[in-house]
């Protein structure tokens, strides 16, 4: 009786310990640096590495009808790599790049801008993919990719002016000419100009002409001249338009003219 009992508790031990294994493997497990081995898969797996994954504008400069996003990155691997193609999921996005098509070397930082004309998307939040297609030096055969996300939140677009402020350097005897742009964006929607003033003794403006852009908004365009020889100095003035739009009645653009300094004008 005695040895079965010396038996039990060794074979209550031996269960014992064995329930703590997994508890133990988990433990070690934990305490082992696994980011760093992430690290270096990345590093192996996927060097061109993105500083940023997604943009979301929600305010940006719309007197241009542009909407623009930067995108960092740089290469993580232990070769020379190059971006062959950024492939955008809608043919509105245009892609700027310095360096596409060249190498980057390791360590190496770069950056590429996306950019969106809102004048041909309608209001409300876009969302756009973007794949980014390149290989390594020691692997040209072998294309990898990565992806961010451009988001853009169009608001509701009535009438545009642009430019918004007109700026003249009238430095010599020639005359410089800059057209406004009055664009439409409403629906269904149009309106005349009544009245056309130039608030400057510089300036004139040419003849007023209704198109519509290329998305079938309508577009105003007017000429405006500054006369040659300016004095010298800087003047201020507006160009102010009168309509039959109810909810645009008028419009001023103002004007800065730039004259020759002193020494250019007693010449």
């Amino acid at each position: 009786m005695k040895t079965i009992m010396v038996n039990g508790k060794i074979r209550t031990i031996i269960t014992f310990c064995l329930c703590l294994l997994p508890a133990a493997w988990s433990l070690a497990v934990s305490m082992h640096p696994v980011s760093s081995q992430g690290e270096i898969r990345q590093k192996i797996e996927q060097p061109l590495v993105m500083h940023i994954h997604m943009v979301h504008l929600r305010q940006y400069d719309l007197r241009e009808g542009k909407a623009i996003a930067k995108y960092k990155f740089h290469n993580a691997g232990d070769s020379p790599v190059t971006i062959k193609r950024i492939k955008p999921s809608c043919g509105c996005i245009q892609v700027r790049m310095r360096r596409q098509g060249k190498q980057i070397q390791p360590n190496e930082e770069g950056e590429f801008y996306l950019e969106v004309d809102t004048a041909g998307e309608s209001s409300g939040l876009h969302e756009y993919q973007i794949r980014i297609d390149y290989f390594e030096q020691a692997d040209e055969e072998h294309l990898k990719s990565e992806h961010v996300l451009y988001r853009v939140e169009v608001p509701e677009k009535k009438v545009t002016v642009r430019p918004r402020a007109l700026i003249f350097y009238q430095l010599g005897s020639e005359e410089t000419s800059q057209t406004v742009q009055l664009i439409d964006f409403r629906p269904e929607s149009s309106f005349k100009i009544t009245d056309l003033q130039i608030d400057s003794e510089f300036l004139t403006a040419g003849e007023v002409t209704t198109t519509q852009d290329q998305y079938g908004h309508q577009q105003i365009s007017i000429p405006v001249t500054a006369k040659g020889s300016v004095p010298s100095g800087k003047y201020t003035g507006s160009v102010i338009i009168d309509t039959d739009d109810q909810e645009f009645p008028q419009l001023r653009i103002p004007v800065l003219i730039y004259g020759p300094n002193a020494a250019q004008d007693g010449k």
